[in-house]
């Protein structure tokens, strides 16, 4: 096994060698230049493999669209492929047997088109009629059934309602779909064994979860257990008897456990890593679709793996090749062949097959080729105490040879509830490479960081994500890495909105601000949805109706006269989450307040950039404005 591993590193190496060359005729490329390169579309996405392991599915433009591919592991060749209509894309597919692929697809990453499947050696996809013929849509699969061709279970929900999903049998040769069982109105998941019967649910009621199991002769839900405070099930073994569960302990961080079904009981101790959730995604067994592991973050990302040859296995692999995050993407239709994905935060992801019996290895390619053998800027971690005494992580972005203080783009990543981490990150490297330090900062509000800091309500995040990312900017003026008359803040969603309220609560810290589809009134985002047209703001508001005023507090437009950066506010015309009206309201108040801001609003429909020439567009004219402000 040494000698294989020592020959998978030696490719891993040559595939995502350094070759540090970019484009620019005078030695500094221009933002055009770069935008140009990096945020071309990816030519791998959404990789899975077969629950056989003879073939992996995954996502590529085609002509604009995000399509999915089927390729061939003993063939090494691209089987053929399933595309969309102008203007649509797929949105998330899944195995449901060893040659079918159920996927959804949507207009603007947004609006639920229609459900299809794609068989290998077909030409060209099914849609799912017979579900939309009864007004049916396909939120979940739930539980493939690789024996069983062509059937699955799934949850349904009727078109335009919003509520508890049922869950159902979809069976694609008959072409009909059978309820298994109705939502008790509290149902958050649903478990189902090896050959897809239901045997219990995770209820959550005033926010704790209790387990119930489910009789499938009767067809009825037996009595509930309630699980101790902190404990999240998440998904079942393979046997039926535990679950794999979440468990917060006395520190406030989660941990992973496995959760006796008929002991109603932890079956070991759960293990927990110091200051970070472990919480990320389950690995599960494409031949088996059981968990085998789950992925974390703390600094860096790890695996935890519950079979300790397959930890022994990675463990070597990983030695071998210590720059990079190695991920387990599925097995091959041996157990000694494994698909992986190679990680780093100077270069693109590279995929390939690895025999470790054979002791052979199958290239499948980069994420981006536009940028393999390039490396780019090191991302490192970093962390600091706040003005409350917290620790606040986040990651620092060096250009190669850069010393001293120097401009800084402080980019704020949105959500709230994600977080920035260790990963090759192409709007990162495009800043750095235009030759700006970039700080990235985990707010209060981002995951993965325990109760105090990732579990807040919404409106004390508001109040302090601020603050933190304040902190953080103050920081690394102290430690003489940052220029202070040359700091920019740059956000999109809600780091869009943090990047305007930081400059109102800090004027003398920034000198440039970046905004994009972002809230700059968050009273008045409320009262525009009354009507419930998005459901993340009657999640997000659940307090309103006492808290209006810190609503109100937190809204930047209020405080337009104190910024005195230099303002780009863009915004998408038909966003479909957020309204380009904040945007138009934003830029009115500063005028008002004698600071006018650069202004864009642009045709897209949709809350992000899913098109390639909008997005080389859009970070062009980015790196344009901040090369003009910060290099003065």
């Amino acid at each position: 096994m040494l000698d294989s591993v020592r020959c998978l590193t030696a490719l891993v190496l040559f595939c995502c060698g350094a070759l540090p060359t970019l484009p620019g005729a005078s030695g500094k490329p221009s933002p055009e230049e770069l935008a140009s390169l990096l945020f071309k579309d990816p030519d791998f996405m959404g990789m899975r493999v077969s629950p056989d392991g003879r073939h992996i599915a995954y996502m590529r433009h085609y002509r604009g669209k995000r399509s999915l591919f089927q390729y061939d592991i003993a063939g090494q060749r691209v089987l053929g492929g399933a595309t969309v209509e102008t203007g649509e894309d797929i949105d998330s597919f899944h195995w449901i047997d060893k040659d079918t692929v159920v996927y959804t697809v949507s207009r603007w990453n947004y609006y639920y088109v229609d459900a299809q499947s794609f068989t290998v050696g077909r030409r060209n996809p099914e849609s799912m009629r017979f579900l939309a013929d009864e007004d049916m849509v396909l939120r979940r699969v739930v539980h493939p059934l690789p024996q069983e061709e062509g059937r699955f279970v799934a949850t349904l929900e009727r078109a335009g309602f919003r509520g508890a999903l049922d869950l159902y049998m979809v069976d694609l040769n008959r072409r009909t779909f059978s309820r298994i069982a109705r939502n008790t109105g509290h149902i958050q998941d649903w478990f189902c064994d090896s050959e897809g019967n239901l045997i219990g649910v995770n209820e959550v009621r005033e926010d704790l979860s209790y387990y119930r199991p489910y009789d499938a002769e009767t067809e009825t839900f037996g009595d509930d257990y309630e699980f101790p405070v902190g404990t999240i099930p998440l998904g079942l073994s393979a046997n039926g008897a535990f679950l794999l569960v979440n468990v917060r302990n006395d520190g406030g961080f989660f941990g992973i456990g496995a959760w006796d079904i008929q002991k109603e009981r932890l079956s070991s101790a759960p293990f927990h890593l110091d200051g970070f959730d472990i919480n990320d995604s389950i690995i599960y067994h494409n031949h088996l679709h059981s968990p085998i592991g789950v992925r974390y973050h703390a600094e860096k990302p790890h695996t935890l793996w519950f079979d300790p040859q397959m930890q022994r296995i990675f463990d070597a692999i990983s030695s071998g090749v210590e720059d990079f995050h190695v991920d387990f993407v599925g097995f091959g239709e041996q157990l000694s062949q494994l698909v992986l994905g190679f990680y780093s935060d100077r270069r693109s992801p590279v995929f390939m097959v690895h025999d470790i019996s054979a002791n052979t290895r199958t290239v499948l390619g980069p994420r981006h080729s536009a940028l393999a053998n390039r490396s780019f800027a090191p991302v490192e971690p970093i962390r600091f105490t706040n003005r409350d005494g917290l620790t606040i992580h986040g990651y620092l972005t060096t250009p190669e040879g850069l010393e001293g203080p120097s401009p800084v783009v402080v980019l704020i990543h949105g959500g709230p509830w994600v977080r920035d981490t260790w990963t090759f990150d192409l709007e990162v490297q495009y800043y750095a490479a235009l030759g700006f330090r970039v700080l990235q900062i985990n707010y209060r509000g981002s995951s993965g960081y325990g109760r105090r800091i990732s579990a807040l309500p919404f409106a004390d995040i508001l109040e302090m994500s601020p603050l933190d990312v304040i902190d953080g900017t103050r920081w690394l003026v102290e430690r003489e890495l940052a220029d202070p008359e040359k700091i920019a803040a740059v956000g999109f969603s809600f780091g869009g909105y943090l990047a305007m309220e930081v400059a109102s609560r800090a004027p003398d810290l920034y000198s440039v601000v970046v905004a994009s589809g972002g809230v700059y009134d968050w009273v008045a985002q409320f009262r525009e949805d009354s009507r419930g047209r998005h459901s993340w703001v009657g999640n997000m508001y659940a307090d309103f109706a006492e808290r209006e005023a810190d609503y109100r507090e937190a809204s930047p437009i209020h405080r337009a006269a104190d910024i005195e950066a230099a303002v780009y506010l863009f915004h998408g015309r038909a966003d479909l989450r957020i309204s380009s009206s904040q945007a138009s309201a934003m830029r009115r108040a500063l005028r008002r307040a004698g600071n006018p801001p650069k202004y864009d609003v642009r045709n897209w429909g949709s809350h992000g950039f899913p098109v390639e020439s909008d997005r080389i567009r859009y970070y062009t004219a980015i790196g344009e404005f901040l090369n003009e402000h910060l290099r003065r």
